[in-house]
């Protein structure tokens, strides 16, 4: 996997171990990222890297401003596609940088990205029911909607 996704405005990267390090030295001065739901996965996320190099890029990916390289947010997938070739997507944007299309940018990007690769023959995401912004994300970047429980609404995409 080709490590790197630029779009016009962003550059999404891989988290790994050593670009976590770098952040936490110079932190967000603006606390904004990562995330409460993001910051409680980074430990586990980082351990599995270490144990498996290869998990990089099915896991936790920053989204960078091309101008300064600031977090915009992140992006990425629960882990490795399943033997069908499924893998979920999630997505969060820092709120300084909410309704400036960045979120559609990484999203959209990062789906091209990965059914491009040929192996992945469905995305899946879910989104909370009230996320009004994150639903219009997911279907301008062609998600559809498959259902919805008493909390979410799921999407998928498929080659």
């Amino acid at each position: 996997m080709g490590l790197v996704v630029e779009t016009e405005r962003l550059i999404l990267v891989p988290l790994s171990e050593e670009l976590w390090l770098k952040l936490q030295a110079v932190k967000n001065e603006d606390g904004e990222w990562p995330s409460e739901d993001v910051a409680k996965i980074i430990p586990d996320y980082i351990e599995k890297l270490k144990e498996n190099p290869r998990v990089l890029g099915w896991g936790i990916w920053l989204t960078l401003d091309k101008n300064d390289y600031s977090v915009v947010g992140d992006i990425g997938f629960d882990g490795v596609p399943n033997e069908l070739g499924e893998i979920k997507i999630g997505f969060g944007i820092v709120p300084s940088k909410r309704r400036q299309g960045y979120g559609f940018e990484a999203v959209k990007s990062m789906i091209d990205f990965i059914l491009n690769k040929g192996y992945i023959n469905k995305i899946t995401a879910k989104c909370d029911k009230w996320n009004i912004a994150s639903i219009r994300i997911l279907e301008k970047a062609g998600m559809r909607n498959t259902g919805c429980d008493e909390k979410y609404f799921y999407y998928e995409i498929t080659q």
